[in-house]
């Protein structure tokens, strides 16, 4: 079984996509008061990474605008057991791919159409259509292609994405020379905000101050890049596709 150039071009999407939460930043519950308002911003952000890793389940939205080669949107569900379910959108009019991860690390990954074009119009180092993408593209159009997480190096930015204990390690803490800010409102729920540096540029991380102090959002200081997290412990369901929905490769 040949690995299709497809893939290579796939992992390059979800590797820029997981180091686009290193500094993460959701929607909690409303609930009374907890307090965190009242603390210090190095003690908020403790509150709110503990409170994170407690979590069974999250919802994650990555939205990029400075996206080049990577995701320029990200959307994915994932649970304690690795269950894993979302999509990613490419700049540029490149297309998007959905993605579907068991426990197992059982992994199925579907170019839309679009992507699939681009894809087939893909030039090699002489400037002609390069033929090994063309055939790879044809033999995905429509289909899903299964990998292993375990055994796809080129697909490591997806392996770390569909695991929760790695994001959640990835959450609160992150943020250097930290400084409390005002109290406002994320979908509703009332936030205390936190600023501080992250992978070289200023971020304001968003805790919920009421309820569980989750991390609910985080955005850049130029407002390009915006990470938000929800609907912390609800199910995650993956259902595999039929075997032909899936490419033979």
């Amino acid at each position: 079984m040949r690995s299709p150039r497809t893939v290579n071009v796939l992992g390059a999407t979800v590797t820029a996509a997981a180091l686009a939460v290193g500094g993460l930043a959701g929607t909690a519950a409303a609930a009374d008061d907890n307090g965190v308002a009242n603390l210090e911003a190095e003690q908020i952000l403790r509150r709110s990474a503990a409170a994170f890793k407690t979590a069974e389940s999250v919802h994650l939205e990555i939205d990029d605008e400075a996206a080049r080669s990577g995701a320029r949107e990200t959307e994915l569900s994932v649970d304690r057991q690795g269950n894993c379910t979302g999509e990613m959108k490419l700049p540029d009019d490149g297309g998007s791919f959905e993605f579907l991860v068991l426990a197992d690390r059982t992994a199925w990954i579907k170019p839309d159409d679009k992507m699939v074009e681009n894809l087939l119009a893909e030039p090699n180092s002489t400037g002609s259509a390069d033929p090994s993408a063309s055939a790879d593209a044809k033999d995905i159009e429509g289909k899903y292609i299964k990998r292993n997480l375990n055994r796809a190096p080129e697909l490591e930015g997806l392996k770390t994405l569909c695991n929760l204990d790695t994001l959640q390690s990835l959450s609160g803490g992150r943020l250097t020379d930290p400084v409390k800010g005002e109290e406002s409102e994320v979908d509703d729920t009332k936030v205390i905000a936190v600023k501080g540096r992250a992978h070289g540029q200023e971020h304001t991380l968003y805790v919920a101050a009421e309820g569980q102090p989750y991390p609910l959002k985080s955005e850049s200081a130029d407002g390009k890049l915006t990470v938000e997290l929800s609907e912390f412990n609800e199910l995650v369901t993956v259902t595999p596709p039929e075997a032909d929905e899936v490419a033979t490769l």
